[in-house]
């Protein structure tokens, strides 16, 4: 399911989860955890907000499709930079992924 080398804690929940929704059934409980998200751990939220698109400028000289793509590209650009904040924190933990060449690498 997870092609990459690592898995994150999120990642893992995810799996057991699906694995509880499937296989465990019957009792209210079984019910209400299919329905309410249980967290791994605790959270923390890191928003940022990436550079703003003139939509009003860019209406006469720019395709909405073309406008569209810039907006994801500068969302990736700052997912990216969260993602490299946080691993430069050390604050995410991963785990190897046993599924891909043995969890070895």
């Amino acid at each position: 399911m997870y092609p990459g080398v690592q898995l994150s804690q999120e990642n893992i929940a995810e799996s057991i989860k699906r694995i509880r929704n499937d296989y465990c059934s019957g009792t209210t409980r079984d019910t209400v955890n299919s329905f309410l998200p249980q967290p791994a751990g605790p959270r923390t939220a890191h928003i940022r907000v990436p550079e703003p698109l003139n939509v009003g400028a860019l209406m006469t000289t720019t395709s909405v499709e073309a406008m569209v793509e810039d907006l994801r590209t500068r969302m990736q650009m700052t997912l990216d930079q969260i993602n490299a904040d946080l691993a430069a924190s050390g604050n995410v933990i991963y785990y190897p992924n046993p599924f891909v060449n043995g969890g070895n690498q």
